[in-house]
């Protein structure tokens, strides 16, 4: 078995690991996987996984490891031309500071990864539609936080049309 294939094989263990809320392990293979990726040349599985560690540790509670793993696959990312990795990255630093109550900071880098969100750069991938709407959403709960309604309110009509349901459909409970 190659490198690239046991790099695979050691990316799907992590995520595996992620999914089963076995943080440690996963942050573990993450890095065995990011390493064996750089080794044979393979920078945007690279970039993927050092994201992946980005979302572990933010998922452990460590902040300040998760912005360096997400800066670190964002330089990676716009080294290789990545858009949709680049998009991911900025996506993920916003969920990560609309968490922590950062709306502002949030809502700037989910802004940054809706300018990427375009059909042109994805085409019409299944991905694209669930990536818009996610990002139209995290906009919605982030313009909340800062009490600037008209903005979330316009971000979640956009994400209703986006998912194709009723905006009445909301406020049914």
């Amino acid at each position: 078995m190659g490198i690239l294939q046991k790099a695979d094989r050691c990316m799907d263990e992590a995520a595996a690991l992620f999914g089963e809320n076995k943080l440690f392990l996963a942050e573990k293979k993450a890095q065995e996987t990011a390493g064996l990726y750089k080794s044979c040349g393979a920078y945007e599985q690279m970039a993927k996984t050092v994201n992946l560690m980005g979302v572990i540790y933010a998922s452990i509670g460590d902040v300040s490891m998760s912005i360096d793993c997400y800066l670190e696959a964002m330089d990676v990312a716009v080294e290789q031309g990545s858009t949709e990795i680049i998009m991911l990255v900025n996506n993920n630093i916003g969920s990560l500071y609309m968490e922590l109550g950062l709306y502002e900071k949030a809502i700037r880098y989910f802004n940054e990864a809706l300018e990427l969100c375009k059909p042109p750069l994805h085409g019409e991938r299944d991905s694209y539609y669930q990536e818009l709407l996610m990002l139209h959403l995290n906009l919605c709960i982030s313009y909340t936080g800062i009490n600037e309604f008209e903005k979330a309110y316009f971000m979640g009509l956009c994400g209703c049309m986006i998912n194709r349901i009723n905006p009445k459909d909301l406020y049914k409970h």
